[in-house]
């Protein structure tokens, strides 16, 4: 340890407050530049006393310790930095928490959608309790009605006035010029029942049908396709193609 100073006396320690880095001398002394020695293996801010001790701090402007002012403030500003990225770290592994839970909601939002949806996705409420399909794939009529049941429904079963122009519209909308309905009569001839097997509640043939042409017309269609059927109905060959409508019971 060795020192500058109109005394004589040997430094006591170092302090850095305020944005000054101070000096504690062993005894009062005159104004003037003190300076310290530490060892670069030891860079903290204290010097070597002597037996005496003092209170007095003195302002420092020498060089050397103005370098270790620096030396100070960027060991401060280290600190900061790693406790900045330690916040940092704590911030990202908040946010990822919180997109996690994000994900989630947004998983349970879509499912109660799906079971507040009274139809399932592509099909269409009528009423307050069915939903109906048109499907474009012009097929036979069995073919129609074990498609519909592969689906969870049935062929269409009109039991109202109201419901035979809702899916009659539907029928139309899509330029059909035929489509199947849950009726036949191949059971019995003459007989049309819903594929339920029961009697239906609502009829509405056209004029003069069904009439069971060539005796091989057992399946009723929407004829959409003719101006002068409207929405009335018509007996069909049971193996010839045409689009249809499945109906299913509403999900609640």
């Amino acid at each position: 340890m060795s020192q500058q100073t109109p005394t004589g006396n040997t430094l006591n320690s170092t302090d850095y407050s305020n944005g000054r880095f101070y000096l504690s001398l062993s005894a009062p002394v005159v104004e003037g530049t003190y300076t310290c020695r530490i060892p670069p293996h030891n860079l903290s801010h204290t010097c070597l006393t002597d037996s005496r001790h003092g209170n007095d701090f003195v302002r420092v402007d020498s060089v050397k310790v103005n370098v270790l002012q620096t030396i100070f403030e960027q060991n401060i500003l280290k600190e900061q930095d790693e406790k900045l990225k330690a916040e940092n770290e704590k911030l990202q592994l908040a946010v990822d928490k919180l997109k996690e839970e994000d994900g989630k909601l947004n998983d349970l939002l879509s499912r109660i959608t799906t079971v507040l949806r009274k139809c399932p996705f592509s099909w269409t409420l009528h009423g307050e309790s069915s939903c109906y399909k048109y499907i474009s794939t012009a097929t036979t009529w069995h073919s129609a009605k074990v498609q519909c049941e592969n689906r969870g429904a049935s062929l269409v079963e009109i039991d109202s006035e109201t419901e035979n122009a809702f899916v009659f519209r539907m029928v139309d909308s899509k330029g059909a010029k035929q489509a199947w309905l849950g009726l036949s009569d191949l059971g019995e001839e003459g007989v049309f029942l819903l594929p339920s097997g029961q009697l239906p509640a609502f009829t509405k043939w056209h004029l003069w049908e069904p009439n069971d042409a060539d005796g091989r017309e057992d399946c009723a269609v929407f004829m959409p396709g003719r101006s002068d059927f409207s929405d009335s109905w018509n007996d069909a060959p049971c193996g010839s193609n045409n689009p249809f409508v499945c109906e299913q019971q509403v999900l609640f």
